[in-house]
């Protein structure tokens, strides 16, 4: 018994001092010797930028996460790439682990969401992706509302008619810091949409900057007046043009508006009369494979 407990007293004791000599050892190498703020300005650049990619691009054992097609560069990233730095030794650990805007995006899709994210970005704004999946609603119900008021940018992706009113109800928490909205969905049968009206965040619809709607029969009806870059690909809503000039009423401060829209039955064209009044600051119009404009172009007529 005596021989057995000096035996593990012997291997910890060895164990203690391998970990010195390779801390002793880590602490002589040039990477390692760097400040902390130069170590930040590298890691921000090693974070990965999720456009047009996998939420989750280095997790090789995880399915595809939901891919984001903004019209504007997100500020959603990719902390899965930290995850082998942080284990590599303990000064990288507490490097990395220091610096809670690597953590700040959480992606709130099972088996992507990492709680522990939620924890490691401390008190920073957050970005967050939401794809609707099996479990989406019970993580959601576990952390956003806690921490809706962290959120400055939101991603509701692959959204259908199915989700709509779960996420409407998700909105109806406080968001004091939402600066840039992305809706990403699924149109399928208008039928099925009990409205088409956009459901703005609580509390963001004074400080709301920038609005993209892709593939969604939806539209905002709240005042925004400090939006300035709107863009809507693939908006299909009965009497759209109309509709557009009252989104028009309800963001004054517009300075960029992208418009990839798709012809309804329905939609008849304004009279030009009625498309005098465009917001002031106006000052650029992207159409983009826009349906529909090949014959009465001036109908909608910017400039």
């Amino acid at each position: 018994m005596c021989f057995n407990l000096q035996i593990q007293e012997c291997h910890e004791t060895l164990l203690r001092a391998v970990s010195a000599l390779r801390g002793e050892i880590n602490a002589r190498t040039r990477l390692l010797k760097l400040p902390a703020d130069i170590f930040y300005l590298i890691l921000d650049h090693l974070a990965e930028w999720k456009e047009n990619s996998p939420t989750v691009a280095t997790a090789q054992d995880l399915p595809e996460g939901p891919r984001l097609q903004s019209i504007w560069r997100n500020g959603a990233t990719s902390g899965t790439v930290f995850i082998p730095l942080s284990q590599t030794c303990r000064h990288l650990r507490s490097v990395v682990l220091s610096r809670p805007l690597l953590w700040n995006t959480v992606t709130a899709t099972p088996p992507l969401f990492h709680s522990e994210w939620v924890l490691r970005s401390q008190h920073v704004p957050l970005i967050v992706v939401v794809a609707p999946s099996k479990d989406f609603t019970r993580i959601l119900d576990g952390f956003y509302k806690q921490h809706s008021y962290r959120i400055q940018e939101l991603h509701l992706t692959e959204i259908g008619h199915r989700h709509f009113n779960y996420l409407k109800h998700l909105l109806e928490a406080e968001h004091p810091m939402l600066r840039r909205l992305f809706v990403d969905g699924r149109i399928g049968s208008l039928s099925k949409w009990s409205t088409h009206s956009l459901p703005i965040p609580e509390g963001s619809a004074s400080h709301l900057r920038v609005l993209c709607l892709k593939h969604v029969p939806l539209l905002p009806t709240t005042c925004l007046h400090h939006l300035t870059h709107l863009a809507l690909q693939n908006v299909v809503i009965p009497q759209i043009y109309h509709s557009l000039l009252d989104v028009f009423a309800c963001c004054p401060s517009l300075e960029s508006l992208i418009l990839s829209l798709t012809s309804y039955s329905d939609s008849q064209y304004p009279d030009l009369e009625e498309c005098t009044s465009l917001p002031k600051n106006l000052r650029r119009v992207t159409f983009y494979l826009v349906e529909g404009f090949s014959e009465k172009r001036d109908a909608l007529r910017f400039c």
